[in-house]
């Protein structure tokens, strides 16, 4: 009896072929996303921490006005405490972009090449990768810095200038006007002697011994900045974008198992509904129930099973890790890592499928096989009990379809769940999109400044036609992360901020970003932290800015030097409409209007693999699970079909009574499963983002709505098509089958 049950298996699959390859798609397609998101996180966060130790990156690192003396360096090295010099000079090259030059490295924050070899001679050098990407400079090739022509004789990245901003102050990394790049010593050497009149930075980087950096700060004089590993914004910046990503396809992987546990319970519940008669029949051949049983949990597992295989392949594979982390390698400063085959990612794409599937179908199919020999020959089950519903409605068709939706309830249900778990899956993809949008719009509009001159060293007052300001920067804590704050002093009126903070110390404006994150309102407290300093800053909420530039309070300026113990007339940012004559050795950073446009359409840039993935795999998962369930109402509807072609009835009258009927579940379905679909993912999503200090719109424009509707009725309108074959392959002999 195995041995027929077995050959039934593949009439069944010949006969179920399009449905098994639509619900193995399905599964492939769930797996391709989760795999291909989540495992290109993995493998920048995990390379990057074995690139840390290999590459021997640094615990901190601090500037001083001079260099430190042969004493004081034995004095910080006797704690065990291992320093190196990380000199450097911004060098103009022929292009007129800027390259920081430093010494190769010999212990700490080591070079990874790519390619070539360190420079071994004067007027050799290893060039940033991205930057020599950018320039298209390759090995072998000649650039011009400062007049002077240098071989380039490798290419590759450093940990300390992972994400590869010029300052700390920077908004965003920008290859071709800044990079770095290597020379010898001696090369280093003889720069500094060809060109006395550059300014030469003087920082050394530090792995710590038997102290903690606190003490090694106190032991240190003449500090013009300290940095440590946790507050360096430079270093492991990839690893902490791609976080997002990470939480992003978890959240998707769940609502896709849940998808899969459930499209499958109802595939099993009709494929068993409509062999009852079989079933029965073999029970009366003596049959026993476990053989029945391992008999339809095979093809749906084995589908599962090759659906989640496939989906783990083309997962792991340049077009599943290589997509998502393609915009990561080009934006961040990081050898290319190898793929890590994460097991959790492996056991959620070879294990899973089949695993749920095996549970569903075992508790479904023993609950159906519960029943006796003679009820199951007899075919004992309806399409759907319903209530007798008075309907006041005169037109045939009409009528028909209305009851045929009665009595196929839960089939409706079906497809109004499935549609609200694929529009979760949209709804990532969607609000990925509209934040990003948001982000470079509103940062674009609220900067209504061309230049920001952040000071080193103040002048005595501020250049004619710019306004000063003072800044300090604080931090908050967000769901676990640190995130900066821009405190702003503000005299009056600004030409540049629309804000009006009271005076008084503990008094601030706060904007519309963090009111979005944190859900502030006026006369709520706040807790801002000095990490420097280690201090703790309480304020109170006055008023409100529609500023949205990252996180930032804005301060009355007396009030807001009081606090923080400086001068009368001390500021240290000027802000401007038009460049301004300030010696550059004066300046910490210059940021420009372009460069805080550059920063936010690179946010833009970086989510669009992500957003892309989820709007099309979550489109055509819905596709799929469509065309499955109102597959599962048609065969449900064979006898009432069969019967009404014996009376003559032709196929688009048929389409009319049992399928547009549909139109109206898809389009009510639509209109209830969006909206929660959307709360579900609004209220879970700042946790995608805890690790940036941004806005927070994630309101829809009306034309999306728009375009949503349009695509649900145009994908209904495919399956609708598809359907329309299946009808007319049913035969009207059917009716004679199922005669008693």
């Amino acid at each position: 009896m195995n041995r027929v049950l077995n050959k039934r298996l593949l009439r069944d699959l010949k006969s179920n072929l399009g449905r098994y390859l639509a619900l193995m798609f399905m599964i492939f397609l769930g797996i391709y996303i989760v795999v291909g998101i989540v495992g290109s996180a993995e493998i920048i966060i995990v390379g990057t921490e074995k690139w840390k130790e290999k590459n021997q990156v640094e615990d901190g690192q601090f500037s001083v006005f001079l260099p430190l003396s042969e004493e004081e360096e034995k004095e910080i090295i006797s704690k065990g405490t291992s320093i190196e010099k990380m000199f450097s000079m911004d060098l103009r090259a022929s292009d007129g972009s800027e390259l920081r030059v430093f010494a190769v490295r010999e212990k700490i924050d080591l070079i990874m090449l790519d390619d070539g070899q360190l420079p071994s001679s004067e007027n050799e050098v290893v060039l940033e990768k991205n930057y020599a990407r950018v320039h298209d400079l390759s090995i072998g090739d000649l650039i011009t810095i400062e007049n002077s022509a240098f071989s380039v004789v490798g290419t590759g990245s450093v940990p300390d200038y992972d994400q590869m901003l010029k300052t700390f102050a920077s908004p965003a990394v920008d290859a071709e006007s800044f990079g770095v790049m290597f020379v010898s010593k001696e090369g280093y050497r003889k720069l500094t002697e060809d060109l006395p009149d550059k300014v030469e930075t003087y920082t050394y980087a530090y792995r710590l011994g038997n102290e903690t950096s606190d003490e090694l700060k106190a032991r240190i004089e003449g500090l013009t900045s300290f940095v440590t590993y946790a507050d360096n914004i430079r270093i492991e910046g990839a690893a902490g974008d791609v976080i997002m990503d990470k939480r992003v396809g978890l959240i998707a992987g769940v609502i896709v198992l849940f998808l899969f546990a459930y499209v499958i319970s109802v595939f099993v519940v009709h494929q068993i509904e409509r062999e009852q008669p079989v079933i029965g029949a073999l029970y009366a051949l003596g049959v026993k129930k476990r053989n029945l049983l391992a008999h339809y949990v095979i093809l749906p597992t084995v589908t599962s099973l090759m659906g989640g295989l496939l989906g783990l392949l083309a997962g792991f594979s340049p077009l599943g890790v290589g997509f998502m982390g393609r915009t990561h390698y080009e934006y961040f400063s990081i050898p290319q890592f190898p793929i890590v085959y994460a097991p959790y990612l492996i056991i959620y794409g070879a294990v899973l499928p089949p695993f749920i599937c095996l549970i569903v179908n075992l508790w479904t199919v023993n609950r159906k096989l519960s029943k006796t020999a003679l009820s199951l020959l007899r075919n004992e089950q309806t399409a759907g009990n319903y209530k007798q519903v008075n309907l006041k409605v005169k037109n045939f068709s009409a009528l028909f379809s209305i009851r045929q939706l009665l009595r196929e309830k839960r089939s409706a249900i079906t497809i109004v769940v499935g549609m609200l778990i694929t529009f979760m899956i949209v709804s990532l993809g969607i609000n990925t999109y509209v934040l990003c949008s948001s982000v470079k719009e509103k940062n674009t509009e609220d900067t209504r400044y061309e230049y920001i001159y952040l000071y080193k060293y103040p002048d005595e007052k501020a250049p004619e036609g710019g306004e000063a300001t003072f800044v300090k920067n604080l931090s908050i804590d967000c769901l676990g992360y640190t995130l900066d704050v821009s405190v702003i002093g503000i005299d009056g009126e600004s030409r540049y901020f629309d804000a009006h903070p009271e005076k008084g110390k503990n008094k601030c404006v706060i904007n519309r970003s963090m009111v979005q994150r944190y859900g502030y309102k006026v006369g709520d407290e706040i807790s801002l932290t000095d990490s420097v300093e280690d201090m703790e800053y309480n304020f109170t909420v006055t008023g409100i800015s529609e500023y949205s530039v990252g996180f930032t309070i804005f301060m009355d300026t007396a009030s807001m030097r009081e606090l923080f113990g400086e001068k009368e007339d001390y500021f240290n940012a000027v802000y401007s409409d038009t460049a301004l004559p300030i010696e550059e050795s004066r300046l910490y950073s210059v940021t420009t209007k372009q460069d805080i446009e550059k920063s936010s359409s690179i946010f833009l840039e970086t989510m669009a693999p992500l957003t892309v993935t989820l709007l099309s795999a979550g489109s055509v998962i819905f596709m799929v699970v469509m065309y499955l369930m109102l597959a599962v109402m048609i065969d449900r509807s064979t006898m009432g079909i069969s019967l009404i072609k014996i009376f003559g009835y032709r196929p688009g009258e048929i389409r009319k009574l049992y399928l547009n009927g549909n139109f109206y579940v898809v389009l009510i379905g639509g209109i209830l499963a969006f909206p929660i679909a959307k709360k579900i993912i609004d209220t879970i999503y700042p946790s995608f983002i805890a690790n940036v200090a941004c806005s927070m719109n994630l309101s829809y424009s009306w034309y999306l709505y728009l375009l949503i509707a349009i695509g649900v009725i145009l994908i209904y309108f495919a399956v609708s098509s598809l359907l329309v074959r299946k009808i007319k392959r049913i035969s009207p002999a059917e009716i004679l089958k199922n005669r008693e």
